[in-house]
């Protein structure tokens, strides 16, 4: 999957900066202010790392000391949290324009997104409560150990207390883990499926906690994730190093950045979604029915020649149905099999036409 994310970045590079683009620039222009009012504590940090004997100095500014700076930072975030879900599923759009046989287009990418933006709003948001409540409840939990621990047994304090962080940390970081893949999938449902938010995340989960896919959407998550670390680690760096002392040149590195980073995140997190679908639910043979010509979609796949009743087309797709049927869930094999059969039954003779749907197209 990652070297299909990289020969398609490299393919629809343009297309794909635009679709980025459109959403990075406005927000570096909305970054800038905040980033100024930032700009003490940054320094000071700064200061700190250049000379730790100032890291008990009473004149450091403390983070987020104006409610005008802390109000801008969260609804900058907001809205940068949103920019990445309409810019996912716009990419996720312009993929599923390439199983359809169409290169990634700007346009056709954020019609489908504008047009199904209140979904995923709504499945973003979703899973920011979600988060919300669960670290709520964790930090709930977490208080509750100590305030009986204290209570019962006041000794063991210091021998609960890494046991105690550790669960916190850990309720930190595995939340978002765990729920980043099923939102993302989320957006996708919204967009390509055309779900509601909570349709959209049910499906998401469903196709994500099972025991054949979970090990692969947390290899792919870790991955990427390790990515985008990286390079915001990168930036930090040069931001300690003095870039942050120059704002704009400071946001408008972030948001090339960005601009080049998340094409390629888009990319892999959408051939992860497509690559689901394909082997559990049959997403190819539906693509290859919406299209006149299928035959050799496939690296190596033979090319079918026409028979009496069926197109080359139509045989390729009969024969990798067949190859694959016992993958499917029980109703997604009856769906699929009724669409392959249904245009072929009025060809058939009569005593072809009495056969169910699947001993048919064994039979063609």
């Amino acid at each position: 999957m990652f070297d299909r994310a990289v020969s398609l970045y490299r393919q629809n590079a343009l297309a794909l900066f635009g679709i980025v683009a459109v959403t990075a620039l406005p927000l570096a222009l909305l970054q800038y202010p905040v980033t100024r009012l930032e700009q003490p504590q940054l320094d000071a940090m700064i200061r700190i790392f250049e000379h730790p004997e100032l890291a008990n100095a009473h004149h450091i500014p403390p983070a987020f000391g104006s409610p005008i700076a802390l109000g801008l930072s969260v609804v900058l975030t907001l809205l940068e949290y949103l920019a990445w879900a309409f810019c996912l599923a716009a990419i996720a759009e312009g993929v599923a324009g390439v199983y359809r046989g169409s290169p990634i287009e700007f346009v056709a990418c954020w019609q489908a997104v504008l047009r199904r933006w209140a979904s995923i709003s709504a499945v973003l948001g979703l899973t920011l409560l979600a988060l919300i409540a669960i670290d709520a409840a964790a930090f709930a939990l977490v208080t509750i150990i100590v305030a009986l621990t204290v209570l019962l047994a006041p000794g063991s304090l210091p021998l609960m207390a890494p046991l105690i962080v550790l669960l916190a940390l850990l309720m930190a970081t595995l939340t978002p883990a765990l729920l980043a893949m099923p939102c993302v999938f989320g957006f996708y449902a919204g967009t390509i499926e055309s779900l509601g938010a909570v349709a959209a995340l049910r499906v998401s989960f469903a196709r994500i906690f099972t025991r054949a896919e979970f090990g692969r959407s947390v290899i792919c998550s870790t991955a990427l994730g390790a990515l985008v670390f990286a390079c915001s680690a990168v930036l930090d760096v040069f931001a300690i190093l003095g870039l942050a002392r120059w704002t704009a040149l400071y946001v408008l590195v972030d948001a090339a950045t960005c601009t080049l980073l998340v094409p390629f995140v888009g990319l892999v997190l959408a051939l992860y979604y497509f690559d689901v679908r394909i082997r559990h639910e049959g997403f190819d043979l539906e693509s290859g029915l919406e299209r006149e010509s299928v035959a050799g979609s496939l690296a190596g796949e033979p090319a079918y020649a026409p028979t009496a009743y069926l197109s080359g087309a139509e045989r390729s797709l009969v024969a990798r149905f067949l190859e694959r049927r016992n993958g499917f869930p029980p109703a997604r094999r009856q769906a699929i099999a009724a669409r392959l059969a249904e245009p072929v039954r009025k060809r058939v003779p009569p005593e072809l036409q009495t056969l169910d749907n699947e001993s048919l197209l064994e039979r063609l």
